[in-house]
Formats: C-alpha cells, sequence, structure tokens
C-alpha cells in the first residue's frame, strides 16, 4: 500500500478559480498540520495573562510564538508540497 508522500498542493494565485496564495491540505496529516497550528495559536492567546503590568511584554510574546509556530508549518508545507501539476 503506497501512501500520497505529498500534504499540500500549492494554490494558483489570487485571479485564478484557486483564489489565495499558499499551500492546501490535500491529506489528513495536512489538514492535521493546519489544525496543530490553529489550536497552539489559540493555546498561546488564550495563556496570556494580561493583568500584568506590562502587557506589551505579553504582545511582543505572542506575536513571536505566532511567527514561529506560522513558521514551522510553512517549512512544513513547502517539504511536503506536490511539484507544480
Amino acid at each position: 500500500m503506497k501512501t500520497n508522500q505529498y500534504w499540500f498542493r500549492k494554490r494558483r494565485g489570487l485571479f485564478s478559480p484557486d483564489l489565495g496564495w499558499g499551500w492546501m491540505p490535500i491529506t489528513w496529516e495536512g489538514w492535521l498540520v493546519v489544525a496543530a497550528n490553529v489550536a497552539i495559536i489559540l493555546v498561546i492567546a488564550l495563556s496570556l495573562n494580561l493583568t500584568d503590568a506590562s502587557p506589551t511584554l505579553d504582545v511582543v510574546k505572542l506575536i513571536v510564538s505566532i511567527s514561529v509556530v506560522t513558521g514551522i508549518s510553512i517549512l512544513i508545507s513547502i517539504k511536503k508540497c506536490r511539484p507544480n501539476d
């Protein structure tokens, strides 16, 4: 039984029938990466303690955390993307 080695496919662009840029999940593994990305960002956002005296530091932590999680997701998408058709 051969499994699909590609989890994502490239979108074609804003002015095509396949609206948008980036990658579209095509397998359950791809959808798992997307769901994990959303879940991790939600956990990070909900775990912030906004009653501290320094809310600016919390915003910086949130932005850095979202950037790291999204960057990892993008790297996975690039590595597991199907070549152009």
